[in-house]
């Protein structure tokens, strides 16, 4: 007989696992859009001026940082025309221009260092205070030494002129009056109205000097009615030589006191006296008149006689050096008024 109860039988498999499921696939990956450009690319993106992929290159249109060329990116051009480029460095006075050409002498930009001017197509050979062409020198102009007539009464160099005590002034005219004798001689017949002729031929040489208020001058002469010492308007000078070559005296009783300061020795242009030393005057040092005077300047012949004076000196024979006949030629002395 089989018992009531049956013995509970153990299974055979043991405890039950679980287990979890294993994600064994790729994640995926997110994508916002294509892959960043960059300079080079062939693309052209927001921040690029231009992209000519494999083309870019320093000296062509689009450059290796993708910019469009142009005057100043410190590349050189040849295809816009430029002749160089410095960058930052580029400006007018320098080796390379603003628009990116090389300095030269004409293009109206001055070089500085090199160049002491340019004015371009009006640079010209010899122009008063204009520029030289190819070297873009300055060509004659105040302060360098030479006197230029007519722009210049005077020129003693630019460390001269203006000086305290100089006789040119620093815009190249005397600090005075002009004292000179005439390049031009006359013989005792110096024309009809006397002294009046005579500052007519002083008046006539300044002019074909090229000289500043050549109306202005008068001849240090006398006549019967006329004489230095008799001029309404006397010139306080100082009495200075063409060129500023020297002061001759330094103001009108300076000049008649007998003695000069320095010689009259020098013509209109202040080229120095050449053979001939003395000028027509009838007059004594006080700027009177004296009485050998050419019959008043009218005559010309052995027949009269006239004073004159000796320019190389500085007493009273400047003025009244000997009477002599008057078919003799002389200079005259003119004084501006």
């Amino acid at each position: 007989m089989t018992g009531g109860g049956s013995a509970a039988t153990e299974g055979t498999s043991g405890p039950t696992t679980t287990t979890g499921s294993t994600d064994t696939s790729t994640p995926s990956t997110s994508s916002s859009g294509p892959a960043e450009g960059f300079c080079g690319d062939g693309n052209l993106d927001d921040d690029e001026e231009c992209d000519d992929g494999p083309d870019n290159a320093d000296q062509s249109l689009c450059t290796s940082a993708c910019t469009k060329a142009r005057c100043g990116d410190n590349f050189t051009q040849p295809t816009l025309g430029e002749e160089c480029d410095l960058g930052e460095l580029n400006n007018i006075h320098a080796a390379c221009t603003d628009t990116c050409q090389k300095a030269t002498c004409g293009d109206g930009k001055v070089f500085f260092g090199v160049e002491e001017c340019d004015d371009g197509e009006s640079n010209q050979a010899g122009l008063y205070d204009g520029c030289t062409p190819m070297t873009c020198t300055r060509g004659p102009h105040c302060g360098d030494g030479n006197l230029d007539l007519p722009q210049e009464e005077c020129d003693l160099g630019e460390d001269d002129n203006g000086g305290e005590g100089q006789p040119c002034t620093n815009m190249c005219g005397l600090a005075g009056k002009m004292i000179f004798a005439t390049s031009k001689l006359y013989s005792g017949a110096i024309g009809d109205g006397g002294a009046a002729a005579a500052d007519d031929k002083c008046e006539t040489v300044a002019m074909e000097a090229g000289i500043a208020n050549a109306n202005a001058f008068r001849a240090w002469i006398s006549d019967g009615s006329n004489s230095p010492a008799t001029w309404p308007n006397k010139p306080q000078g100082p009495f200075i030589l063409p060129g500023a070559k020297a002061i001759v005296a330094q103001s009108w009783d300076d000049l008649v006191d007998g003695t000069l300061s320095a010689p009259i020795d020098a013509i209109e242009t202040g080229a120095p006296l050449d053979t001939i030393k003395f000028a027509w005057t009838g007059t004594s040092p006080q700027g009177g008149a004296l009485a050998d005077r050419c019959v008043d300047w009218t005559i010309g012949t052995k027949a009269a006689q006239g004073t004159f004076g000796l320019l190389t000196k500085i007493d009273a024979a400047w003025t009244a050096f000997l009477a002599t006949e008057c078919q003799q030629t002389a200079r005259l002395v003119c004084i501006e008024g």
